[in-house]
């Protein structure tokens, strides 16, 4: 007698394919734009950028927010995060890890500086910053040591200031000060080694606050979002990530795929 061919019942199929479709249909935007990306590592929903000025020592809101990605990549850099740019025509990639790379979490900020680049990025769930630092920092523990990031040497690194002091220094808007210092560590990428440290994030920062990180926009972006008279790419990359973040779109996908599966 053959043996009997067992099929997967219907509700199991169901319940395992809305992940499936939503990271299959997360894999196609991000390659649309790198066809080197071959996995996704971790993501979350929204994050915003800001870039911290060594010389004013201030924090300014950068025209860099939307779906951040850990990904591993085909080609070098084989480690790298990616923003899905809702407020600019592209995508913002950096490598993680490597000897100049070093990370530091303060949620609902995660922090990195390579070289003489110095970012924040605000998260609007902290538990969300708390799982994407630790989604950094296996990558990191796991870079090769030899590896320098293309934002500066060794050297560099070396001779400049330290990350927490850069932070503990920085002036706000209005010149006020954070009322405490927050508790924090730094993981350097050489070892993926954690160090306690104290650091002051950006509270308030140029152009906007981290309570209403979304409330200004860049002239061009609100510009290039409300009058377009022919169909771009960005405008298509824009429209394709607000329908991966609604659910009922999600679902009606699912559902679409199961019926023709």
């Amino acid at each position: 007698m053959p043996p009997r061919t067992v099929k997967p019942r219907e509700a199991e199929t169901r319940a395992s394919a809305p992940v499936d479709a939503h990271a299959e249909m997360n894999l196609t935007v991000l390659r649309a734009s790198d066809a080197s990306i071959e996995s996704i590592v971790a993501q979350s929903k929204h994050c915003v950028l800001y870039g911290f000025d060594v010389n004013s020592r201030s924090w300014v809101r950068k025209s860099v927010e939307g779906a951040l990605f850990v990904v591993r990549r085909s080609s070098a850099p084989r480690d790298a995060f990616v923003v899905l740019n809702r407020a600019g025509s592209e995508n913002f990639t950096r490598e993680i890890g490597g000897e100049a790379f070093e990370l530091e979490r303060s949620p609902p900020y995660l922090m990195y500086r390579v070289g003489r680049e110095v970012h924040g990025i605000w998260f609007h769930d902290e538990s969300e910053c708390e799982t994407m630092c630790e989604a950094f920092e296996r990558v990191m523990s796991g870079s090769s040591v030899g590896s320098v990031s293309a934002g500066g040497s060794i050297d560099e690194r070396a001779t400049s200031d330290s990350l927490s002091a850069l932070f503990a220094s920085a002036s706000v808007s209005g010149g006020e000060n954070p009322k405490r210092d927050v508790k924090a560590s730094v993981v350097n990428g050489s070892n993926g080694t954690t160090v306690p440290r104290v650091l002051q994030p950006p509270r308030k920062v140029m152009g906007t606050s981290t309570e209403a990180p979304r409330a200004t926009r860049s002239k061009s972006a609100s510009v290039a979002t409300t009058a377009m008279a022919v169909v771009k790419p960005a405008a298509v990359r824009a429209a394709l990530l607000e329908l991966i973040e609604d659910d009922t779109f999600i679902d009606r996908i699912t559902k679409a795929i199961a019926r023709h599966s």
